[in-house]
């Protein structure tokens, strides 16, 4: 989330289009000045704001990695691992953040092409920019959030995957709706708008200012 902010205030078309979205979406609560309720913006469907957090998830590089140890031996792509190997799945280079490796065809797996069409694959010229957009793809004649436009692993997959996926994703909704509801996020001077880093349990920024000015209904 407070990377959200950041990038929010730094992509001011971004953040307008979501208002947008989000007052269109809660018409009512928008012409009687008030709040949406939690209830009201966990059961409304706003593809923006969905595109918005999983584009957060994946530029704010959280978790940077998914480990898993391998229970046996294996090969993958024409690599041995031992039984025992801890695997690291990363989120912030190839194939999330720059171009996929070339892969020979011949080594992959027949269990990766029965699934490979089940997700998409990034547009390779801004892999690296923050762009919503990229999650939104064309269903009857409009654009619709799909979780599965591209590849992403903050959260890990299957049944080992984070317990605390769906707890995040519902306060990332409520949080950045009530935020934009509320307040312009505007960019704050550079000397307090840092891309730095600390890195402890998680990937968090070292700079984290608002500069708010307060919406007008």
């Amino acid at each position: 989330m407070a990377w959200g902010l950041k990038f929010l205030a730094d992509n001011q078309g971004v953040q307008d289009k979501l208002r947008f979205e989000l007052q269109s979406a809660h018409a009512e609560e928008k012409n009687r000045k008030r709040l949406p309720s939690a209830a009201k913006i966990i059961g409304t469907a706003v593809h923006y704001l969905e595109a918005i957090v999983e584009e957060i998830i994946r530029c704010s590089l959280t978790e940077s990695a998914v480990m898993r140890t391998a229970m046996a031996d294996v090969e993958v792509l024409g690599h041995r691992i031992p039984k025992g190997t801890e695997v690291f799945f990363m989120g912030n280079g190839p194939s999330v953040f720059a171009p996929p490796f070339e892969i020979e065809e011949s080594l992959r797996s027949p269990s990766f092409n029965s699934s490979k069409e089940k997700i998409g694959s990034w547009d390779t010229t801004d892999m690296a920019a923050f762009k919503p957009e990229r999650w939104l793809v064309d269903a009857e004649g409009r654009k619709a959030f799909d979780p599965a436009a591209e590849p992403l692993l903050t959260f890990g997959l299957g049944e080992r995957g984070c317990y605390g996926r769906k707890l995040s994703y519902v306060e990332m909704r409520i949080f950045l709706t009530l935020i934009i509801w509320k307040f312009e996020l505007h960019k704050c001077p550079e000397k307090l708008s840092s891309y730095e880093a600390i890195d402890k349990m998680t990937h968090g920024p070292a700079q984290c200012y608002v500069k708010l000015v307060k919406v007008a209904l």
